[in-house]
C-alpha cells in the first residue's frame, strides 16, 4: 500500500476527471494566485477513466453517438458573460477548437461524443500545462473507494489501487454519471 502524506502542504483531491472535474481543475489553477500567497498546492485527480473525457465522453465511441448541445454552446472556459469568483481565462468553445484543427463541424452542428471527449482531454492537458509553478497535479488512474475525516478536519481518500491520500484540505466529488445498479434484487 502506498501512502502519500500531504500534511505539510496544501492538498486537494478531485474525484472524477470528466467535464466537471476538468472544469474544477481549470478554476483552481486560475484562482491559485488569489488564494494563499506563495503556498504550494498539490491537486490529486482520481478517476480510472482517461482524464478530461472521463468514462462517459470516451474518444473510442462510434461517430454516430451525438451530443444534445450544438458545438458553439459548449465550452470549459470563462469570458465576460460568466459571473464567477476568480479571474477570466478565455479558451475556445468546442466549435472554435474543432475549427482550429480542421474538423468538419459547424457552429450549429451536434458534435459526436468522441469529438467532445477529445476536446475535454485537450482542456485537461491545457489546465495541467498552464498550471502555476507552485501547483503540482497528480493523476491517479484509480477509483476512490473510501473517504474519511480526521479530528482536525483533514480528509483521507483511499483508492482501489491501494494508494491512500491523507492530509487533504478538501475533496471535491465531481463524479458525473455514476453506473446504476438495481436498488432491489430482481425476483427469481
Amino acid at each position: 500500500m502506498l501512502t502519500v502524506s500531504t500534511a505539510v502542504l496544501h492538498a486537494i483531491a478531485l474525484v472524477g476527471a470528466g467535464p466537471r472535474g476538468t472544469s474544477v481543475l481549470e478554476r483552481l489553477c486560475a484562482s491559485v494566485p488569489e488564494l494563499a500567497a506563495d503556498a504550494p498546492l498539490t491537486v490529486h485527480v482520481a478517476d480510472p477513466a482517461p482524464p478530461g473525457a472521463g468514462r462517459v465522453w470516451r474518444t473510442d465511441q462510434p461517430a454516430g453517438l451525438l451530443m444534445n448541445t450544438v458545438a458553439c454552446q459548449v465550452t470549459l472556459f470563462t469570458d465576460e458573460s460568466v459571473e464567477c469568483e476568480g479571474p477570466i481565462r478565455r479558451g475556445p468553445s468546442l466549435y472554435e477548437w474543432a475549427a482550429a484543427r480542421g474538423l468538419a463541424l459547424g457552429p450549429d452542428d451536434y458534435p459526436s461524443r468522441a469529438v467532445y471527449g477529445a476536446y475535454l482531454e485537450w482542456a485537461f492537458a491545457r489546465a495541467v500545462r498552464t498550471a502555476p509553478p507552485r501547483v503540482t497535479i497528480r493523476v491517479h488512474r484509480a477509483r476512490a473507494v473510501r473517504l474519511t475525516e480526521a479530528p482536525d478536519g483533514r480528509q483521507t481518500l483511499a483508492l482501489d489501487d491501494g494508494t491512500v491520500l491523507d492530509g487533504l484540505d478538501a475533496v471535491v466529488l465531481a463524479q458525473g454519471h455514476l453506473p446504476s445498479a438495481p436498488s432491489v434484487p430482481p425476483h427469481t
